[in-house]
């Protein structure tokens, strides 16, 4: 499972959000996984291997066992994972896509076991029930609309269909030319770069022609349109990937995954930047923004990323540390009170009497801060214990006073 630090947590203007521990949303071996466009469901592709089939006694090269190719869907919100396609081995998948609106999945693979591959389209829906819808022998694009559930699947270099929400692909749209690329306008429309005819330089000049929707028919463009923008994340940057880490022999390296502040002066800020792994990769974060998605180990997870009141976090965070420090203070003095018992009724020496008490607490974070006031004193002597200040660890805007009698309070600066 993910390596996470302790308090994954963010601070971003007047709140902080915690990242929650993570929950696995696939299996293993997972090559790559997507969201949603409705942040509900999480694709997954992964190699399965039905280990009864694997010989141990065989070389490595030879004991790989059965192995075929899983398409998966998970269920953020019932955290139901369901195998939607299952493929053999010689089935590679190359790309997965969502249709807008997170109804439809459409995923793309190569077959290669023959002399010419074909090339396939599956599509995922989300009940967690796949299809093949399309089987040929030239490869496969698609471009999928970021407004409307709909996608171009480009057949080859000079083909083209449209696929519908309801999977349903319309007849073949023939191209004057080697389809480059295509874009979408302001409204969501397709725009068609398409190569025909050559340029001086002897380089397939592009022409562009939108594509009517209704009929199919391509209607030539003389000039660049304004392009379809995607809105930029207003809370939020990740970073995923190997970082080199310093270690007491060598190096070595982490697969991080960090959340920054999207607006944060800069990248050493440390309070609008959290570690929220130390071994993940393909970080993403859902399109409402609420969940994180990265896979560790071939493992996909997702982890809730929750936004609270920041001054409420900040005030929780001073609680906690301050009964904290109270806990430490009170298990130092009874161990100091016991090292007296012992010692005829004397305390510690001032110098290293966190070695003398370590038997009676055995762990040093517990003594960490503590600053010993009644030093190699005679606690027989002392008059009104309740009052006399045996040693205190300060804090966040006081300290945890430990009196000789064993008690502790804090007292505010």
């Amino acid at each position: 499972m993910a390596q996470q630090e302790d308090q994954a947590i963010v601070r971003v203007k007047n709140k902080a959000y915690f990242v929650s521990p993570p929950n696995p949303a696939g299996g293993g071996l997972t090559s790559r996984a997507v969201w949603s466009p409705d942040s509900r469901f999480v694709l997954s592709v992964r190699t399965a291997i039905n280990w009864a089939t694997v010989n141990i006694a065989a070389p490595p090269t030879e004991n790989r066992g059965s192995e075929q190719t899983e398409v998966s869907l998970y269920d953020v919100t019932n955290r139901r994972l369901t195998v939607a396609v299952r493929l053999p081995i010689e089935v590679r998948v190359s790309e997965v896509d969502w249709l807008v609106g997170g109804g439809l999945a459409l995923v793309t693979a190569t077959k290669s076991d023959q002399e010419r591959p074909d090339y396939l389209l599956y599509a995922v829906y989300r009940g967690g029930t796949g299809q093949n819808l399309l089987q040929v022998n030239e490869p496969i694009r698609v471009f999928s609309s970021p407004a409307a559930p709909f996608a171009l699947i480009g057949i080859g270099e000079t083909t083209l269909r449209i696929l519908t929400p309801d999977s349903r692909l319309s007849n073949a749209i023939p191209l004057p030319g080697a389809l480059d690329t295509v874009t979408w306008d302001t409204s969501g429309q397709p725009v068609l770069y398409v190569r025909a005819g050559l340029a001086p330089a002897g380089r397939p000049a592009p022409t562009m022609a939108k594509l009517d929707m209704a009929t199919g028919r391509l209607v030539p463009v003389t000039e660049d349109p304004e392009t379809w923008d995607e809105p930029p994340s207003t809370v939020f940057d990740i970073t995923a990937g190997t970082v080199p880490v310093p270690l007491p022999r060598g190096s070595g390296t982490f697969n991080m995954v960090v959340l920054q502040d999207a607006h944060a002066n800069s990248q050493e800020d440390d309070k609008g930047t959290a570690i929220v792994s130390t071994d993940g990769r393909f970080a993403q974060m859902s399109p409402d923004g609420k969940w994180l998605l990265y896979v560790s180990r071939g493992i996909p997870v997702v982890s809730r990323v929750m936004p609270v009141d920041l001054k409420l976090y900040e005030d929780q965070m001073r609680a906690m540390e301050k009964t904290r420090l109270i806990s430490n203070a009170k298990q130092t003095a009874l161990a100091i009170l016991m090292y007296a018992a012992d010692n005829n009724e004397n305390t510690p020496p001032f110098g290293n009497f966190q070695d003398q008490i370590y038997p009676y607490v055995r762990n040093r974070d517990t003594m960490a801060g503590f600053v010993l006031v009644l030093g190699g004193a005679d606690l027989s002597k002392v008059q009104n214990p309740t009052t006399t200040v045996l040693g205190y660890i300060a804090g966040p805007g006081g300290r945890a006073v430990a009196y000789a009698d064993g008690s502790v309070r804090w007292l505010n600066d």
